[in-house]
C-alpha cells in the first residue's frame, strides 16, 4: 500500500498526539527488547520467607456478612456452589466450564484454536481465528471472589480447595513467563489482586500456599520486567500494572529483593498515568465508562493498600479520582446502578467484591466512598456486599441528587436530569485517542428506564463486521454527512484523524433545558429536554454537504413502541451481517433491538436538517 506524503504526515501526527515522546520511547525500547528476545525468560529471586499473610490483611476482609440480606447470601451461596461444581461466569453474562485439561488454559471456549507456547512475548494476541480476551478470561481468577464471599458465609473447606485445585491447573499449564497467561502485564496484574484476596481470606491448605506467594513474585517480576509497553498505551494498561506492583510489591516486601522498589516504583507510575488519563473534571482517557471502572478500581484498591501501609497516592491523583466519582454519582441510576453504556465497553469487572450484575456501577461508588472519603448523595443506596467487605462506615450522605445541569469542561460532557428524564450528551475535545466515533452522541433514559443506547462493543477480535464494528459512527446517534466516517481507521484501535466537537451553552427554564453542541463549522445539535419530550435538530453549518443521516438506536426494552419520530425516517431491525440495530451490554453478548435512521438530502434554498422527537410518555408504558 502507498501513501501519500500528506497522508504520512497526518498519520505521524495521530501517532506522535496517541503516545506523547515518552509514549513514543516507551514503545520504541519494549520493541527493540522484543525483537532481541531481551525480555526475562524466567524468575531471578527466590523466595524463601514471608509465606503467611499479614496478620489483619486488607485483602482479607474486614465486615461481616452474615448481616446481609437473605436473598443477597442465598446468590452469593449459589454462585458459591456453581464455581465449586465446575464453571465461572465470563465477562458477567455467561457461565462457562472451567478448562478441562492444561492445554485447556490456552484454548479458546469453541476449541478452535490453542495459543502457542514459547516466551510469553511471542504469543500473538490478534490470531485471526481467536480472541485471546476468551482465554485470558478464566485466568483473571475473577470467579476466586465468588469462593471468598461464599466461604466468609458458609465456611465450607470444598470453597477453599476449589480455589487451589484451579490454581494448581492454571499454574501447570503457564509456567512463569511462558505462555499465554504471561503474555500481557495487565493480566498478570488482574490475577495477582484476585491471588492476594484469596491467599488472605481462605484458609491454607498445605503445601498451597507457597505457591501462591511464588506466584505473586513471578507476576510482580513479570510486570516490572515490561511495565513500559503497558505505560506507552496511555491507558488502563499501565495503571493496572502500576497497580499491580504496588500491591505485590506491599506483600512481598520481607521476602523479595525487589518488593521495596515496586511500591515505589508503582505508587510513583500510579500517580503518573492516573494525572495523565483523568482529567479535571473526571472524564477518563479511554472515553467509556467501563474503562473507567476499571481504571477507578485498579485505583481504588491500590490507594486502600498504601493506606493500611502508612501510605497515600498524591493528592493530585486523588482529587482526579474524587471527580471521576462525581461523574459517575450524577448519572448512576438509583435502582440499577446502570450508567450509560457509552463508550467502548469489553465485559471487565477487574476485582468484583460485590456479586451484583455486571452493569451495577453502586459497588463502584461505595468503594470509592469508603476509600476517598467521598459522600454518596442520599438516594444512591449503597453495596451492602463492599461495605460488608471492606468495613468502616461511609461518610456522612449529601442530598438527593436535584433536577440540574452537571457539565464538564475539559472532557465536554453533559449530564442533564429533568423530572425523571436523565440525558448524557458528549462533545469535547479528544485529549487520548478516540475509542468510538461518537461525537455529539447522546445517552436518553427516563424514570430509570434505557431509552437512546450506545451499542457497546461486542468483540474486539471476530469475523466481519463484528470486529470492532460498532465503533462507527454510523451506528451511534451522532449526525454523519455524507455518508462519510468522521475519521478513517488505520489500526485496530488506532483513527487517521481525532475528530472534535464542543458544548456552545446550555440555558434553563420553566419549560424545560436547551443544550447546543456543534462540530464546529459542520454542524449543530440543538437539544430540548422538556417534561415528556426531548427534541434534537440536527442543522448542518457546510453549505458543501450534500446529506445528513442520524441513527437513533433503541434500548431492548423499548423497542416495539412508537416513541421516536423524525423527518426522512426508516426502520431498522437486525438483519444478515449488518451491525445496525445491534445493542451488547457487555463482551460477546449482543441484543437484537431497533433503530430509526433518518437521512435528509439537500434541496435548493432550504436548511439542511434533521429534526428527533422523543416522546417519553410513551416510553414509560410497559411494552
Amino acid at each position: 500500500m502507498k501513501f501519500t506524503l500528506g497522508q504520512i504526515v497526518r498519520l505521524w501526527r495521530t501517532v506522535w498526539r496517541t503516545y506523547g515522546a515518552r509514549g513514543l520511547r516507551r514503545r520504541a525500547v519494549h520493541e527493540l527488547r522484543r525483537a532481541a528476545g531481551g525480555f526475562h525468560r524466567e524468575p531471578h529471586q527466590a523466595i524463601d520467607r514471608g509465606t503467611s499473610a499479614p496478620a489483619g490483611s486488607v485483602y482479607a476482609g474486614r465486615g461481616s456478612f452474615d448481616r446481609l440480606s437473605s436473598d443477597i447470601q442465598t446468590r452469593i451461596l449459589e454462585r458459591g456452589e456453581r464455581v465449586v461444581s465446575g464453571s465461572y461466569e465470563a465477562f458477567g453474562h455467561r457461565w462457562r466450564s472451567f478448562p478441562s485439561t492444561t492445554r485447556g488454559w490456552s484454548t479458546t471456549d469453541s476449541g478452535s484454536f490453542s495459543f502457542p507456547d514459547g516466551p510469553w512475548w511471542t504469543v500473538p494476541h490478534l490470531p485471526p481465528q481467536a480472541d485471546i480476551k476468551e482465554v485470558w478470561e478464566p485466568a483473571r481468577f475473577g470467579w476466586a471472589y465468588d469462593l471468598i464471599r461464599a466461604y466468609k458465609l458458609s465456611g465450607d473447606p470444598a470453597l477453599a480447595a476449589t480455589f487451589y485445585q484451579r490454581f494448581e491447573e492454571w499454574t501447570e499449564s503457564s509456567p512463569p513467563f511462558y505462555g499465554v497467561h504471561w503474555s500481557c502485564g495487565q493480566e498478570t496484574a488482574i490475577r495477582a489482586i484476585a491471588l492476594l484476596h484469596a491467599e488472605a481470606a481462605l484458609p491454607q491448605i498445605d503445601g498451597d500456599r507457597m505457591g501462591v506467594v511464588r506466584a505473586l513474585a513471578w507476576s510482580g517480576e513479570r510486570i516490572e520486567d515490561a511495565i513500559v509497553y503497558g505505560l506507552s498505551q496511555r491507558n488502563n494498561h499501565g495503571i493496572s500494572e502500576s497497580a499491580g506492583l504496588v500491591h505485590i510489591g506491599l506483600r512481598l516486601r520481607s521476602s523479595h529483593p525487589r518488593a521495596a522498589e515496586w511500591v515505589t516504583r508503582g505508587r510513583r507510575l500510579l500517580d503518573e498515568q492516573i494525572q495523565d488519563q483523568f482529567l479535571g473534571d473526571g472524564w477518563y482517557a479511554q472515553h467509556s465508562f467501563y474503562y473507567m471502572r476499571v481504571a477507578l478500581d485498579q485505583a481504588l484498591l491500590a490507594q486502600r493498600a498504601l493506606e493500611q501501609a502508612g501510605q497515600s497516592l498524591a493528592k493530585p491523583s486523588i482529587i482526579r479520582l474524587e471527580a471521576a466519582f462525581q461523574l459517575l454519582a450524577m448519572l448512576v441510576d438509583a435502582e440499577s446502578g446502570e450508567v450509560p453504556n457509552f463508550g467502548a465497553n469489553d465485559g471487565s469487572r477487574v476485582s468484583p467484591i460485590s456479586s451484583s450484575a455486571y452493569r451495577d456501577f453502586r459497588p463502584l461508588l461505595t468503594l470509592a466512598s469508603l476509600v476517598l472519603g467521598s459522600s454518596l448523595p442520599a438516594d444512591i443506596p449503597a453495596d451492602s456486599e463492599v461495605l460488608a467487605w471492606v468495613g468502616g462506615k461511609l461518610p456522612p450522605r449529601t442530598s438527593p441528587r436535584a433536577d440540574g445541569v452537571y457539565r464538564g469542561t475539559e472532557g465536554g460532557w453533559l449530564t442533564i436530569r429533568h423530572r425523571g428524564v436523565v440525558a448524557f450528551l458528549r462533545a469535547g475535545e479528544f485529549h487520548h485517542r478516540p475509542s468510538h466515533l461518537d461525537l455529539l452522541h447522546l445517552n436518553v433514559s427516563v424514570d430509570g428506564r434505557e431509552i437512546i443506547v450506545d451499542p457497546g462493543s461486542y468483540a474486539y477480535n471476530a469475523p466481519t463486521p463484528w470486529k470492532n464494528g460498532l465503533a462507527v459512527g454510523r451506528v451511534h446517534n451522532g449526525p454523519v454527512l455524507d455518508d462519510q466516517e468522521p475519521a478513517s481507521n488505520v489500526h485496530r484501535f488506532l483513527w487517521s484523524d481525532w475528530p472534535s466537537s464542543r458544548i456552545v451553552g446550555v440555558e434553563t427554564s420553566a419549560d424545560g433545558v436547551l443544550a447546543v453542541a456543534e462540530i464546529p463549522g459542520r454542524v449543530r445539535r440543538d437539544l430540548l429536554i422538556r417534561r415528556d419530550e426531548v427534541t434534537v435538530t440536527d442543522t448542518v453549518l457546510d453549505a458543501r454537504v450534500q446529506s445528513v443521516q442520524v441513527t437513533w438506536l433503541l434500548s431492548s426494552e423499548v423497542a416495539d413502541l412508537d416513541i421516536v419520530h423524525a423527518n426522512g425516517a426508516s426502520d431498522l431491525r437486525p438483519a444478515g451481517d449488518a451491525v445496525d440495530a445491534w445493542f451488547s451490554p457487555s463482551y460477546l453478548l449482543r441484543v437484537p433491538t431497533r433503530a430509526i435512521r433518518a437521512r435528509r438530502g439537500k434541496s435548493e434554498g432550504e436548511t439542511l436538517e434533521v429534526c428527533t422527537s422523543i416522546i417519553l410518555s410513551s416510553a414509560k408504558m410497559k411494552p
